[in-house]
């Protein structure tokens, strides 16, 4: 089963089914995650609010509703694209890169949203993520630069 290796499978019972589950002696302070990067995890924790916002929005603007939250999903789906392609500074460049205008679109729609003035949605509301995602498209820029000079930066 496992030649050349000592190894033993070990046996675990998942949903009523047994699954192998090998030990491959993997160091945890090893692994290096997108989940590491500071602005990952920012922008995945404003994901709540602007789905809140978004649901707000009135069934006749629903395409700007749509547009919105494709934008803002968009953000961190990149970065994690772009990270797994990391051995490629271009490449992980690049994503990042979209990753800041998925987030300047964001703010975009906030702003048209702001504009519309549309009663159930607060202007302080929009005004807030418009000013976490200004952040974020920031940090996403600074981390470029560090991404650029090959510097690993998993505080920004």
């Amino acid at each position: 089963m496992y030649r050349g290796s000592n190894m033993v499978p070990k046996l675990r019972t998942i949903g009523g089914r047994t699954a192998e589950v090998r030990n491959l002696n993997i160091k945890e302070e090893s692994m290096y995650d997108v989940q590491d990067i500071k602005v990952y995890r920012n922008v995945l924790v404003l994901l709540e609010p602007l789905q809140r916002l978004a649901s707000l929005i009135p069934r006749s603007d629903s395409r700007l509703k749509i547009q919105l939250l494709n934008a803002g999903r968009s953000v961190p789906a990149q970065i994690a694209e772009g990270f797994a392609k990391r051995r490629s500074q271009k490449e992980y460049r690049r994503f990042l890169e979209m990753a800041i205008g998925s987030s300047d679109e964001t703010i975009t729609h906030l702003r048209i949203i702001q504009l519309a003035h549309f009663s159930q949605i607060k202007t302080e509301t929009c005004a807030a993520l418009i000013k976490q995602f200004t952040i974020i498209s920031k940090q996403l820029n600074k981390y470029i630069q560090a991404v650029s000079k090959n510097i690993p930066r998993s505080d920004i």
